[in-house]
């Protein structure tokens, strides 16, 4: 983001208490902000918003860069999967982040959803269950 010029703006509610496991939470945040990066042009803003919605935490991540077409969703989200503009703009990376996020929130019951126009940006929002409810939910102690 340095080299990039890029803000990372912080929006998150510092209120929270939520349980949900470290590790695969940081991952996802990791994945879900090195994306934007790589794909925001340089001086733009990334946006970082953490909230409490129903028995859910929310993080969404959202961008200033080419946006993601409906045609490439699937694709992004599969294995090894590179969306077009990946490949034409010759960006980074081998395809796995997003498989990675959205596996590691659908194993804790929660799900990721792309929110995206063209030429405008997109929006990655993590949706992750409460730790507490998510465990009473799958009888685990």
């Amino acid at each position: 983001a340095q080299q990039k010029n890029i803000i990372i703006r912080n929006e998150c509610d510092t209120e929270l208490d939520w349980a949900t496991d470290r590790r695969s939470f940081k991952q996802v945040v990791i994945n879900l902000v090195n994306n934007a990066v790589k794909f925001s042009p340089p001086r733009s803003i990334i946006t970082v918003n953490v909230k409490a919605i129903g028995s859910m935490l929310s993080v969404s991540v959202r961008d200033q860069g080419p946006g993601i077409d409906e045609t490439d969703r699937a694709r992004i989200l599969a294995p090894f999967g590179r969306g077009v503009r990946a490949e034409t703009d010759k960006i980074d990376g081998v395809g796995l982040g997003l498989t990675i996020v959205s596996e590691l929130l659908r194993l804790q019951g929660g799900r990721l959803v792309i929110d995206s126009v063209a030429d405008k940006g997109s929006i990655f929002t993590a949706m992750f269950p409460d730790g507490a409810v998510a465990r009473q939910e799958t009888g685990d102690a």
